[in-house]
């Protein structure tokens, strides 16, 4: 299948212009919105993929960060570990100024559904970036230091992976009507192929700042915003739905290495909306996203 990039910009200047014909409209400027491109009032569902599709970060955790130099100085303050003789040492990453790089990772409960602020936005906290650097003893018994070597050894460090993320995108408004859609239950479908070598375990579709936004113009923000998953190998799967205010939450779902494996977004009590941008993450090494549409009511409005 092959996926159209569109610039969120781009979709955003289209949504910003249809709103304020809309508002002509409203203001019985019939000759005026009557001229008006349909393609301007109205975007079918429409995916992308980011530009910038892999994101640096330490393997399991989510992080997001800009690119840095890769000849950027390491801090060499971490608690050490060791390892076969050596020691495995965990450093801070720093950029080029010497600033400790950070990022920003998604507070979650007990059960794994993500926390939100008071103001329904999805609660984040920011944590030091770290990474891991083998050295191993000299021959003098000392130990290789700021992640080095000395010069007579022939093991080179070692870090930990990077995750490879991609980040896909969807967008859809439709303001030809001047009316709120309300669609609940399934509304996006992802099928992917999963690497034939990925070990067992457990392997987040993350959800990235869902935008919705309804006639009035007003954003809709959901209350609760929930990770799909796939268990590779492993028990475990299960898909609660969400009664309590408006909702965002992936299927889990089993499969085995190697398996193609589709994977539904669904919402619950949608109080009406008329543009949605959904944006998702995974990890490139474990995954290869085949297809990516809109299903269930979400899909029949695309026809109407």
């Amino acid at each position: 299948m092959k996926f159209r990039r569109n610039k969120t910009a781009v979709f955003l200047a289209s949504l910003l212009i249809a709103m304020t014909i809309s508002g002509c409209k409203d203001k019985n400027n019939k000759q005026q919105s009557e001229s008006v491109p349909d393609e301007i009032l109205r975007q079918p569902f429409t995916f992308s993929f980011d530009e910038d599709t892999t994101v640096p970060g330490s393997a399991g955790n989510n992080a997001e960060l800009n690119a840095q130099d890769p000849t950027a100085p390491k801090a060499t303050t971490a608690e050490e570990q060791t390892n076969q003789g050596g020691s495995t040492v965990y450093v801070e990453v720093t950029d080029a100024s010497g600033q400790t790089v950070t990022q920003y990772v998604p507070v979650t409960d007990a059960s794994g559904v993500q926390a939100t602020e008071n103001d329904g936005e999805p609660k984040t906290e920011s944590v030091a970036v770290t990474e891991a650097v083998s050295s191993v003893p000299d021959s003098t018994g000392e130990s290789a230091q700021n992640g080095t070597q000395s010069e007579n050894t022939t093991n080179p460090p070692s870090t930990e992976k990077v995750t490879n993320y991609k980040t896909g995108k969807t967008y859809w408004f439709d303001i030809s009507k001047g009316e709120d859609f309300v669609f609940n239950g399934d509304f996006v479908s992802m099928t992917f192929k999963v690497n034939e070598n990925v070990p067992d375990g457990i392997y987040d579709i993350e959800i990235v700042k869902p935008d919705f936004a309804n006639y009035a113009g007003e954003t809709v923000k959901p209350k609760n915003s929930v990770n799909a998953r796939i268990y590779v190998n492993t028990d475990g799967a299960s898909t609660k739905d969400y009664d309590d205010g408006f909702s965002i939450y992936g299927q889990e779902v089993s499969c085995r290495a190697g398996d193609e494996v589709t994977v539904n977004f669904r919402l619950s009590n949608n109080p009406g909306v008329c543009a949605v941008i959904f944006k998702f993450r995974y990890d490139a090494d474990v995954l290869e996203l085949k297809d990516c549409s809109p299903v269930g009511e979400y899909a029949e409005i695309q026809t109407k």
